[in-house]
C-alpha cells in the first residue's frame, strides 16, 4: 500500500495539479509471505506461495510518481494493474502503457 501526504493547494480534497507531495510511505503487509525471484523470470521461482517484493514495489512506486491503479482486465500485463498473484514477477519493470502514463504526466 502507498500512502501519500500532500498540501492541497486548491482545497478540493483530492490530489490535483498544483498540489505538493510532502511525504509518502510504501507499506508491505507483514502478515503476507514475501520473497525475491533470483533471476526475475519466474521460471524457477521457489517462493510460489509468496509475493515478489520487486513486483509489488514497482507497482507502488508508480503511485508515488502519480499513476493510478488500472482495474480493467485488458491492462493485466501492465505494472499498474491493480491486482497481483503470489509468485508473479511480470511487473518488475514498466511496460509501454505504464511508460505512456508517466510521459503524459511529465512529458517525454
Amino acid at each position: 500500500m502507498t500512502v501519500i501526504w500532500y498540501c492541497d493547494a486548491d482545497d478540493n480534497g483530492q490530489p490535483s495539479k498544483g498540489d505538493e507531495m510532502v511525504d509518502c510511505d510504501i507499506i508491505f503487509n507483514a502478515l503476507q509471505k514475501w520473497g525475491i525471484d533470483p533471476d526475475g523470470e519466474g521460471t524457477e521461482y521457489k517462493l510460489k506461495k509468496a509475493f515478489d517484493v520487486r513486483n509489488v514495489a514497482t507497482h507502488e512506486v508508480g503511485h508515488v510518481v502519480g499513476l493510478d491503479d488500472l482495474e480493467e482486465e485488458i491492462y493485466s500485463e501492465l505494472t499498474m494493474y491493480a491486482y497481483t498473484l503470489k509468485g508473479e514477477v511480470k511487473k518488475i519493470s514498466l511496460e509501454e502503457g505504464d511508460i505512456a502514463g508517466c510521459q503524459y504526466l511529465y512529458g517525454e
